[in-house]
């Protein structure tokens, strides 16, 4: 049958009470103990098997209860046995006994009661491992993917692993979760960063927009609520764990990007003129401060670009500061490393993507050289081209895959570009890569015929 929390015997299933009344008949066992309301049916079941094998005794002993069981001296017999007659060959008649029957079912409870309720187990792994987004709820999952924690936001949200990450904020062995929601409705929470604790414990709540600094924002309050895209990060500043909040938010298309230290003080802020993403944090040139470099698309340029940034005290908006569309000179200006704007070659205007380059990623080649690759194209053309950018983010060299190499040869050959050979294009492309120095943008052509006269 089934015992209950408070020791009563439940009925077993009728339909299945005499298949167990067999199995004990064929069994080397003396007692069956049945539930009081099975007991005339397996007293049925064992008068027909007795008909057939009259030698064979049985007995029944029907109970409503736990402790009835444990007074039938039929069943548990009190005996004193020493430890070494415990050892060599009593241990079977031990087994009995109620003094370690009681504690050996109380011990079976225990692992069951561990099985339909894991956290009662002294073995449940506390520590969260992943995250998962259920509808309205982030659950916090361990390293077996149960549940360690719920939290419930009351909206529906995306369910995207890059609006989260876990780490370690305070070096405790325990992990935090950073959590900043996604959804296509607008709501307060939208664009908000949560920072939960081991157990769930909501640390703090930081608001990750930027208001009333960039023009022409679509909505009276500054903010667009209601198709951003949020990202979290997890990082190391001057030998302390930071967050990293972007929101990349359109009409117009812009990247609000935010450093935090691990107790939820801003340590400084960005208005990129695009979308971004943290590319690395790294003290790559070896001054002891680890550097903040970002990848996207700029608008304001119409081209890939890649920055780099020291987050203390930052506050402004990214260059350029002036074009067609949007006027930028009564911003705050960011004060920033480096800015690369990798434009487009002309080959791009026959790609079928005239507006923008569909990709574009970056490598290290060593502790400060890297690669940045851009698609001037679909994907699936694999029009790529390759700069090669050196520890001053100068671009050294420019390489294009084999379909650039022939979309180009086409394009000469049609006459829609000059009659250059792939080394020359490669260089004409590299001159139109475009820097923010020294409070205005200069070419690297422009600063390679600088150069060359300097050296005359």
């Amino acid at each position: 049958g089934v015992i209950d929390a408070a020791g009563n015997l439940e009925p077993a299933n009728p339909a299945t009470i005499g298949v167990k009344i067999e199995r004990a008949f064929y069994s080397r066992v003396r007692y069956v103990i049945v539930p009081e309301a099975n007991l005339a049916a397996a007293r049925e079941r064992l008068r027909e098997l007795t008909e057939r094998y009259p030698r064979r005794q049985l007995i029944l002993i029907g109970a409503s209860a736990l402790t009835d069981v444990i007074a039938d001296h039929n069943v548990v017999r009190s005996q004193k046995v020493c430890i070494g007659d415990f050892v060599a060959r009593r241990a079977s008649r031990l087994a009995r006994m109620t003094s370690v029957q009681i504690p050996l079912l109380l011990l079976v409870l225990f692992f069951l009661m561990c099985l339909l309720f894991p956290k009662v187990s002294p073995f449940f792994h506390w520590n969260p491992a992943s995250l998962q987004i259920r509808d309205t709820r982030i659950v916090a999952l361990n390293e077996k993917g149960q549940s360690v924690w719920t939290h419930d936001f009351g909206y529906p949200m995306f369910a995207d692993s890059l609006q989260y990450c876990l780490g370690n904020l305070d070096l405790d062995p325990e992990t935090e979760v950073v959590y900043m929601p996604r959804t296509d409705i607008a709501v307060p929470q939208t664009g908000q960063l949560f920072v939960f604790d081991d157990d769930g414990t909501l640390l703090f709540q930081r608001d990750g927009w930027i208001s009333h600094v960039y023009p022409t924002d679509s909505v009276p309050s500054g903010i667009n609520k209601k198709e951003p895209r949020p990202f979290p990060y997890l990082a190391r500043y001057r030998g302390e764990s930071v967050i990293v909040t972007i929101i990349n938010d359109i009409y117009p298309a812009r990247g609000y990007i935010k450093f935090w230290n691990k107790t939820g003080d801003l340590l400084g802020w960005l208005i990129f003129s695009g979308t971004a993403s943290l590319f690395w944090a790294e003290d790559h040139d070896y001054d002891g401060v680890e550097e903040f470099a970002f990848v996207g698309f700029c608008n304001r340029m119409g081209c890939q670009a890649f920055f780099e940034v020291d987050p203390l005290g930052l506050a402004g908006v990214s260059p350029p500061y002036w074009n067609r569309d949007i006027d930028l000179r009564f911003v705050p200006r960011v004060e920033s490393q480096h800015w690369v704007f990798l434009l487009p070659s002309r080959v791009m205007e026959f790609s079928g993507v005239r507006d923008y380059q569909t990709g574009g990623s970056a490598s290290h080649q060593d502790s400060c050289r890297f690669n940045f690759q851009t698609q001037e194209g679909r994907p699936m053309d694999g029009l790529q081209v390759d700069y090669q950018i050196d520890c001053d983010f100068r671009v050294r060299q420019v390489l294009f895959s084999d379909s650039y190499a022939k979309k180009f040869r086409q394009l000469v050959a049609s006459g829609d570009l000059p009659p250059v050979s792939r080394t020359e294009w490669a260089d004409t492309v590299r001159n139109l890569v475009t820097y923010y120095r020294d409070g205005r943008l200069v070419t690297e052509g422009e600063l390679r015929a600088a150069e060359e006269i300097s050296a005359q």
